[in-house]
């Protein structure tokens, strides 16, 4: 009977885990984050890593002050600095034509 305590408290931990990660990168995704390192801030710093998500300016605007190269722009897949004639994105192979 223990055991299966053990593996309902385990399940229970991994869709907390997971479910705060999927919000955490949910908001990111609409603030102009990428989804996949923000799922994993999520899930394994939690509330931290909502409230650095929130402290973080949204991509694109005036405020984010992103580094790259002069001419470079960013991939509205993963959010990678490119080259401005790129056809695909070298990073997440994102179609940019």
């Amino acid at each position: 009977m223990q055991i299966i305590g053990l593996i309902i408290t385990l399940l229970v931990l991994l869709i907390v885990f997971a479910g705060m990660g999927y919000l955490v990168a949910v908001i990111a995704r609409r603030r102009g984050h990428p989804f996949g390192r923000w799922f994993w801030f999520g899930a394994f710093f939690g509330l931290l890593a909502l409230i650095g998500l929130l402290s973080q300016p949204r991509i694109g605007t005036t405020a984010y002050r992103g580094g790259g190269a002069k001419g470079q722009k960013l991939c509205p897949g993963c959010h990678e600095w490119i080259d401005p004639g790129a056809v695909t994105c070298p990073h997440c192979q994102a179609d940019l034509g």
